[in-house]
Formats: structure tokens, sequence, C-alpha cells
């Protein structure tokens, strides 16, 4: 079994996932990742392996079980969630913070049928009908019954087309700007504005406590399937759900002194000595008193994006490392730094019977970047792949760990500031409607988010390319500035399409960029800002 163990280890370590369903044992690894000798070893110890993954699966099962049986009051919080209170009396007293989108459906709607489908995913999902209250001064999860009828429908009417779009922009913009009492809720609303018997717009929003971008598009997902299967009169597909988000939260707390007794020592040995990013200020900024928040726009095109997916392809890895790369070899350049932290935003669904989970999961998995100077982009590729696989080897130390001392996000060293990288994957983007959807477009306010660093970049890859937004603290940078750093971002991926061979710092026009950011931080900064800015509660 120590062989079977050892390979199971070095699997983890290399990105593979295994694990048992039915019975039947399950590998999802990039393609290339798995060698010839450990595709062998698969299949001749595939019994023995699956014994000790069904071992390990049915401990935390039970563990799970255990910890829910003794619940005779509300359920604690997931780490994720600020379950020790540090941070929420003050969020809970502002405004929420909500995770949210807006489609628009130009289709004949079945209204009743799409009723009945979020009441089918409601009824399945006991986070998408919780409140969090406070019992002896600590915050808890408050599970209450399936509202059978969760999807309000607003009929719209007006002379002129235009009037009803603005109708429901000033209606969404209410929806997602809204305070509402977490103890009170709702924390989870969907409507249905119709506009035309052909032309709907569904809106979505859940507490960013109760929710991440992943759990918003299983949601959608899972919306779609159930309506599919209800408008055919069939079955439901929906694939069944292991553990519900309370369930998590108690699978945190009863792994929490196993991972404490484990003295997994990874994080406080990579992370030693390692110093913060150091991103270029803009002087000029001192009226902006409070803290504010802006974003622009990212584009990479179709030609530069397929160049970049090709590199990917034929290094056998994914365009998500590709442009991680990418983000590491600008950051190098920008700050002129060869040790630097780039925290990664990761799902958190690692283990099988997560993947299904609507919840707060996800989180940022530091990594740490080593460079000599003298490195090619592929080298880097190497580097950051490598990083990220250790890392994720020991995500569960970090998220019973390191996570939970940095619960309150204004209480993140240095070390955490900076620039924040997050990739969304395809299937988180792919929703799966049963006809053709397009966003619906509204200005709001960002609201109380408060990035964790001074940058955070979103990508995904799109029909369009690969395409996203930055996210900036608008009191410490100004539109310029970032927009300096993405043109920057953009001529590196230029030259790395052209030549992956080529060291990463020889980029055309760096040090134009980058003394044009010197130039700005010492003049008269011009604050003809393309992005959207909103003032946050709290003083800089």
């Amino acid at each position: 079994m120590n062989r079977v163990t050892d390979l199971l280890s070095s699997m983890r370590t290399s990105g593979v996932r295994l694990w048992v369903d039915r019975g039947q044992l399950r590998c999802r690894a990039l393609r290339g990742l798995l060698t010839a000798e450990q595709v062998g070893l698969l299949r001749e110890r595939r019994h023995e392996i699956i014994a000790a993954l069904t071992l390990t699966q049915n401990t935390d099962a039970d563990a799970v079980t255990r910890a829910r049986q003794s619940m005779s009051e509300p359920a604690p919080l997931a780490i994720q969630q600020d379950p020790d209170g540090k941070s929420f009396h003050k969020y809970a007293n502002g405004m929420n913070a909500w995770v949210r989108c807006a489609l628009r459906l130009r289709w004949i709607v079945d209204v009743d049928v799409l009723r009945k489908s979020v009441a089918t995913v409601v009824r399945r999902h006991e986070s998408l009908r919780t409140r969090i209250i406070v019992v002896d001064g600590m915050p808890k999860q408050q599970i209450d019954a399936p509202n059978e009828d969760p999807l309000e429908l607003v009929k719209l009417s007006a002379e002129s087309g235009d009037d009803v779009e603005n109708d429901v922009r000033r209606s969404l913009e209410k929806l997602f700007t809204r305070h509402v009492d977490l103890g009170i809720g709702p924390l989870f609303e969907i409507k249905l504005f119709q506009l035309d018997e052909q032309d709907y717009v569904l809106a979505v929003t859940i507490d960013r406590i109760l929710c991440d971008g992943a759990s918003l598009a299983l949601l959608l997902g899972e919306i779609w399937v159930a309506y599919r299967d209800l408008l055919h009169r069939r079955q439901s597909s929906l694939s069944k759900i292991s553990m519900q988000y309370a369930d998590y939260a108690a699978w945190q707390q009863s792994r929490r002194p196993y991972w404490l007794a484990g003295n997994d020592t990874y994080w406080e040995v990579r992370l030693f000595g390692a110093v913060r990013t150091h991103l270029m200020k803009d002087s000029g900024l001192e009226t902006v008193k409070r803290l504010s928040v802006a974003i622009l726009p990212v584009s990479f095109g179709k030609t530069l994006s397929s160049a970049l997916q090709n590199l990917a392809s034929r290094e056998r890895t994914t365009l998500g490392f590709v442009v991680l790369a990418l983000c590491a070899a600008t950051l190098s350049c920008w700050c002129d730094q060869r040790d630097f932290i780039v925290p990664v935003i990761v799902s958190g669904r690692h283990r099988p019977e997560h993947v299904n989970l609507i919840g707060s999961l996800a989180h940022a998995l530091p990594l740490r970047i080593q460079l000599s100077g003298d490195e090619t982009f592929m080298d880097l590729l190497h580097i950051v792949s490598q990083e990220f696989f250790a890392a994720h080897e020991h995500i569960e130390s970090y998220v019973h760990i390191e996570l939970a001392k940095l619960a309150d996000s204004s209480q993140l060293p240095d070390l955490y500031r900076g620039l924040w990288f997050n990739w969304v994957p395809p299937e988180l983007e792919d929703t799966d409607p049963p006809f053709g959807v397009e966003p619906f477009p509204v200005e709001v306010p960002l609201g109380s988010f408060v990035p964790a660093g001074e940058i955070g970049l979103s990508f995904s890859n799109t029909t369009q390319g690969i395409c996203g937004h930055g996210v900036y603290r608008a009191d410490l940078l100004t539109a310029n500035t970032v927009q300096r750093f993405l043109q920057l971002f953009r001529e590196i991926a230029e030259n790395v399409a052209n030549d992956p061979h080529a060291r990463v710092t020889h980029v055309p026009n760096i040090a134009m960029a980058i003394s044009g950011v010197s130039r700005f931080a010492d003049g008269n900064p011009d604050r003809t800002d393309q992005s959207r800015e909103a003032p946050q509660n709290g003083n800089q």
C-alpha cells in the first residue's frame, strides 16, 4: 500500500485528480501530464487505489454525518465566511456584496416551467435559503424551508422599447445595490422581467457570503437543465448532491484538528522571506479621501488569443497557465522584482463531493515566483505550473491554517497585497441555456466590494478570444496607470506569441511603459477616467 500512497501523492502533486464514483476509478488530468508508466500503474493497482480512495472518502463522509447529526442549532460558518466573526459585524452593517448577473432571453419563455425549475434548484441547495444570524455573539447559518414560488415575474410595458429597457436598468440598479439584513434576508433573489412576448431579462443576486462565481454558474446551469427536463416532461437529469454547504462547513471543522496536528510546514517554509510586490502608486490622489474601486475591460482579440492557445496546446498545458505566466512576466517587469507573490483565485472544489456545491468556497493560493532574470517565457511557464501544482497539493493546510488567519481582509499582511489573478475556466462560464442568451448590460456601482490587493485581473477564454477586466483601487491608482500596465501585459503577450523562447525581460517598449508611469507619478495626473468608480464605506 505504501507504493499506492506514494503514487497517489505524486499524482496530486502533478495536478492529476483521482476519485471513486460508483465503485469505478475516475481520473482527470491535463493532456500529457500522465506518463505511460503512471497509466500502467493505475491499471495494475486499480483495485488497491479504489480501496485507498474509498477509505478516505468514506472517512470524510462519516465525519460530515456525525457533525450534522449533532447540530440541533444553526450551522457554523465556513472558513471562507469568517467563522470567528472577526469582520462579520463590520460587513453586516455595511452594504451587501452581491454576486449577480442579468441575462436577456429573446425567446418565448414558459414562465410556469421556469418557476418550477427555479423552485427545484432552491429545494436542492440549502445555501439558497440561508440567513446569517448571531447566536451568543457568533454568526451562524440558519436554513429556512424551501420557497415553492421563488421566481418573481415583473411585467413591464411602455410606448417605447427604449423606455422599457431603461425601466429594467433602473430596477436592476436597485436590485444590485440594495441593503438586506443578513439575519432577515432574503440573501438570494431571482426576478424575471418581461419586456415583450419574446423578450425577457433574468436577474439573479446572491450575497457573497453564500456564493462565489463558480456557484453562480452552477446555479444557472442547473436552472437550464431543470427547465429543459420539465419542458420535455422527462425525469430530472440533475446530478446528485453529495453534501450541502452547511455540511461543507461542518466538514471543515471536523478536518481542522487533523490539519493543525499535522504540522504541515509547507506554507511556513515556502513563504519565509517573501516580500510583497511593489506596485507604483500615483501621486496627486490626495483629494480621493474615501476608498474607491474601479474597473477596466481587457481584451486580447482573436488573433493573439489563438496564438496563445496554440502555444498552450504545443506545450500540453492550459491557456490559463499561459495567461498566468504572462501575468507573472508583466508583474516582474513592472515592479522590477525577481521574487514576488501572485495570489491566484481557485474555486475550492478540488474534491468530487464539493463539485456541485453552491456556496462560498473560492479563495486565493499565494504562488511564490522566484526568477534569476535569465529565464525564457517557456522557463517561466514551467516555474508557474510547478508552483501552482505544489501549492495545490497543500491546499487543505492552507485553507485550515493560513486562510483562517486571513478571514478579515483588513488584516491581510503586505505580502498578500499587490496584484491578484483569476482565470475563469470555460466550464464555469458555460451555463448551457436551452436557447441563446446574452448579457443585459447595466451600469451599477461595485457596491462594498473591496479587492484584497491593489489590482485584480480576471480573464476567461470566450468566442471573442481572451477577455476580462481589471478591478483596482482608484484611491491609489489612476485609470491611466492601470491602462499602461494592461498595455504592457499585451505587449509581453504579443512578444511571447512571436517568440516564446525569448528572455522574459526582453520585451519591446518596457522602458517606455515604466518611464511613462514614473512621469505620471511625479507630475500632474490626467484624471480622464475611462473606468467606473464607486466610493466605498470607510476611509482610506
